[in-house]
């Protein structure tokens, strides 16, 4: 074997099926050997993980970077990215918006595509924000979304202006499912939402307090019911976002009993965090998100899930703002504020919390945090693998480094809801494209050399293969 560039020695390599002692070979940017350890003879670089873990480097399904919501607007991709790799994640994916009253399918994802390139440090992939109308002139635009590499469309059920309607979905379904493509839903019933807030409002109830009183657990189990059998009728796969309650995952794991194709994200903060834990604090309001932290029964329901299986994946929902910015919809219902940062303390929360204080396998740590999504949606083997031929996107988590995050040690903004966490079990290095970019916490890389992922489908359970 001529002279490989970075070898990471006598480290345990974990994947999402087993644990192995073995040494790390990669070369022009991806793994090129799994060697018994010592038997290599050397690199141009050679890092001693021992007594680490070397997993693949996370992957984020669900990051809003530099996404406009008038008054908001989330942190850029230079920042987000910055903080990802930080985190240990080197592979996000966002989305392209066409939002109401916007204008083609297509013309949303090389707006993003022009944005975006050039300014991310970790690769990325997009879904796509259908928002506002569907209608023939959408429908007709689909193959050109796929050829675009995007094979994944998000809809939002909270809202009426976002929501197109069930029929118009069901027929945007219809041709998605047919390229390969799979649904990805927000599940909140809007009408319910606008309903109970008023009376909220018209009561005098209006702090953000009473945001989980607006929109509780049964109006997102409702609508994930809903979402389901649409997509089920039209032979659409689909992926249900951020799922924080008993009623959902329920739904899920119904249908997936069922032999249907449905899977399924958490995000980290669901799974630390319960409405107790913060509605009576003074800045309670920092926690807020749609949809909104639950009462604790549900935090342990969706625990249960993310054991048994029906959850997939634990993303962040990252939408990192100012705290100024943030604050600017007002503090009170009908609107209160939403979004977090998260990008960066996802995979040492999920270790701490699965791992350390739970005792789940760290296999189950990888498939929730990289390869089981990276399989549903078509970036695995390249992603969330440690494969020869893979990329060589590598995170090391010493299992014995604890911790406490603070503001000013975090690549974000002005405030996290993660200041003050105590950790067990953090990223010490992450390996982009094969180049070391973070070790101990500081930043190696250079300019932004993060590539866009090109999809094709199927997003059918077992994977498929990115290009």
């Amino acid at each position: 074997m001529p002279t490989p560039d970075l070898l990471l020695r006598g480290g345990t390599l974990v994947d999402d099926a087993q644990e192995l002692r073995a040494d790390l070979v990669i070369d022009g940017g991806v793994i090129v050997a799994v060697a018994a350890p010592g038997t290599v003879d050397g690199a141009r670089r050679i890092i001693d993980v021992d007594g680490a873990l070397v997993v693949p480097g996370g992957v984020d399904a669900h990051v809003h970077f530099d996404f406009a919501l008038p008054p908001l607007v989330s942190q850029g991709y230079e920042q987000g990215s910055i903080a990802a790799l930080h985190g240990g994640t080197t592979t996000i994916i966002d989305f392209a918006e066409r939002m109401p009253g916007g204008g083609g399918l297509a013309e949303a994802v090389a707006a993003k595509r022009a944005a975006a390139d050039g300014s991310m440090h970790c690769d990325y992939a997009l879904h796509l924000i259908v928002a506002g109308e569907v209608g023939a002139s959408e429908l007709a635009e689909v193959p050109a979304v796929f050829d675009a590499g995007v094979t994944s469309f998000k809809l939002f059920m909270n809202s009426h202006a976002m929501w197109p309607g069930d029929g118009a979905v069901a027929e945007l379904l219809e041709v998605v499912g047919a390229h390969g493509g799979c649904a990805v839903l927000h599940c909140e019933n809007a009408d319910v939402i606008d309903r109970r807030t008023a009376a909220l409002v018209a009561a005098g109830r209006t702090s953000y307090r009473f945001t989980e009183d607006s929109r509780p657990a049964w109006v997102e189990g409702e609508a994930t019911a809903r979402s389901i059998r649409i997509a089920r009728a039209a032979d659409c796969p689909i992926y249900i976002f951020h799922v924080t309650c008993a009623d959902a995952a329920r739904e899920i794991a119904d249908a997936q009993a069922r032999g249907w194709d449905v899977f399924a994200e958490t995000c980290h903060n669901y799974l630390v965090f319960s409405k107790d834990d913060v509605v009576e604090r003074p800045d309670g309001a920092n926690w807020g998100n749609y949809p909104p932290l639950r009462p604790p029964e549900h935090r342990d329901a969706i625990w249960a899930a993310l054991r048994d299986g029906t959850i997939d994946h634990v993303s962040t929902d990252d939408y990192t703002s100012t705290l100024e910015n943030r604050n600017s919809i007002g503090l009170e219902l009908p609107a209160t504020p939403a979004g977090h940062n998260g990008v960066e303390t996802r995979m040492a929360v999920l270790y701490t919390e699965a791992v350390v204080r739970r005792g789940m396998p760290v296999t189950d740590f990888v498939g929730l945090s990289s390869s089981r999504i990276a399989k549903r949606l078509g970036l695995w083997p390249r992603k969330g693998s440690l494969q020869v031929g893979a990329d060589a996107d590598v995170t090391v988590i010493d299992p014995g480094r604890s911790g406490t995050f603070r503001l000013e040690d975090l690549h974000t903004v002005d405030y996290s809801i993660w200041d003050g966490y105590a950790y067990t079990g953090a990223p010490v290095i992450t390996i982009a494209r094969g180049e070391v970019v973070v070790q101990d916490g500081a930043f190696a890389g250079g300019p932004p050399a993060g590539s866009f992922l090109h999809r094709k489908g199927r997003a059918r359970a077992g994977g498929a293969t990115a290009r």
